[in-house]
């Protein structure tokens, strides 16, 4: 777990703890697909109101760019392999919810997080 408490000892507002947080769960909800979806939009609306927003919004938008990579090369591999593709298929789904769960949670803390394993596509402050 990569957490750290937010740069200059200050203080998270409530509200930019759950829209970073919000960053991070809602794709639970939708996982597959429309998995990046709402990072981007919290990203697109709140980044410029909020560096703690940014940077959740921004982990959570790239992370879900990376689970989105694996289920494609998953789902490809259960093509080709059968039994091994959809082993992987599981370790991407269980890698994506106990992952996005700890971000979402570190975000409510008002801790910065960073996923371990992430393609940083986005980039920013």
């Amino acid at each position: 777990m990569n957490m750290q408490p937010p740069s200059g000892g200050q203080e998270i507002a409530p509200k930019a703890r759950t829209w970073a947080s919000l960053a991070h769960l809602i794709p639970l909800v939708g996982f597959g697909v429309l998995g990046p979806v709402a990072p981007l939009v919290i990203y697109l609306l709140k980044k410029d109101v909020d560096p703690f927003i940014a940077h959740h919004s921004r982990e959570a938008l790239n992370f879900q760019l990376t689970v989105l990579t694996g289920v494609l090369v998953a789902l490809a591999s259960v093509q080709l392999t059968g039994y091994v593709g959809i082993a992987l298929l599981v370790v991407v789904g269980v890698f994506f919810a106990v992952f996005a769960l700890l971000g979402g949670i570190a975000a409510m803390r008002g801790e910065r997080y960073r996923y371990p394993v992430n393609m940083r596509l986005v980039t920013g402050g």
